[in-house]
């Protein structure tokens, strides 16, 4: 693993963890959108919390993450639902850096919003992954 991934993971496992999520790797762990619906709310109160009630449903709970994402927390729409349900590690590394560069802003302001990633993976770095 690269240092880039291995703190990554460290970031999601420790944030995931307040909420009662495992996350164990970046691939698999995201398939059942509970993850990521979390992680959302983890971030902004703008989520449909009665959704993860009301569905066992990857699709909507993905789709609702996706949607907060990109609307709320400015975060590009640069994946779809089947990324997580047939998860690319590649792809979810890069969509999921996002939500690292996240941290820092929003426990200095309410309204999180998107900055620059600071975690770069280099094409070699991606290509290793794989």
């Amino acid at each position: 693993q690269t240092v880039h991934k291995k703190t990554l993971l460290k970031f999601l496992r420790e944030i995931l963890e307040q909420k009662g999520i495992t996350v164990v790797d970046l691939s698999n762990s995201w398939k059942d959108g509970k993850a990521l619906f979390n992680l959302v709310s983890c971030f902004t109160n703008e989520i449909r919390h009665d959704l993860l009630n009301q569905t066992d449903d990857p699709k909507i709970l993905i789709e609702e993450s996706l949607r907060v994402s990109d609307q709320v927390l400015n975060i590009p729409s640069v994946v779809q639902i089947e990324d997580f349900i047939d998860p690319e590690e590649t792809i979810l590394i890069f969509y999921l850096s996002y939500f690292f560069q996240l941290r820092d802003k929003s426990r200095s302001s309410k309204k999180a919003k998107y900055i620059e990633p600071t975690i770069t993976l280099k094409i070699s770095e991606l290509n290793s992954i794989r």
